[in-house]
């Protein structure tokens, strides 16, 4: 798939969210429990108005703590209109702000790496330094996997 990259000033999108530390190998497993957590808790605590699902990497500059001993911390979150009551786990949290790159990627989840290669390949073309984190916003569910939405976003550094 084609993708075309963009600059944009982005708001930050309120997230109720639950953390956690991890790895390449670790990354995919852990988003399904993650959302299940949010869920459960925003359902417990009444909480029915919900958004979009969103996924926040929190890396830094010039670095993939992905493949660090480290590791990454990943917050997976749903949109929500205001603050939420804090649980053991669930916060609320809002995505970055600011300059980013972005595109949309269509299709299945497990190709969503193709979308990030773009836009980090789009700003090394354009001479654009990576702030360090990024996010992932799912567009609204659908059986058919060719018919998923989501967007991709890179918070750039000032000029």
């Amino acid at each position: 798939m084609p993708y075309t990259v963009a600059l944009q000033q982005v708001a930050p999108r309120r997230l109720a969210a639950a953390q956690t530390r991890v790895s390449a190998q670790t990354l995919v497993p852990a988003i399904r429990p993650l959302f299940d957590e949010v869920y459960s808790y925003l359902n417990g605590a009444g909480i029915r108005e919900r958004g979009l699902n969103v996924i926040i990497y929190w890396n830094e500059a010039g670095r993939n703590l992905l493949d660090s001993e480290e590791g990454l911390v990943m917050e997976a979150g749903v949109e929500v209109e205001a603050m939420v009551p804090q649980g053991a786990r669930v916060h609320t949290v809002g995505t970055p702000a600011g300059r980013c790159a972005g595109t949309v990627h269509r299709g299945p989840s497990d190709q969503l790496g193709k979308a990030h290669e773009a836009v980090r390949a789009w700003c090394a073309a354009q001479g654009l330094h990576l702030a360090g984190p990024n996010w992932e916003v799912y567009g609204h569910w659908n059986d058919d996997p060719q018919e998923l939405r989501t967007e991709v976003f890179y918070l750039l550094s000032n000029p």
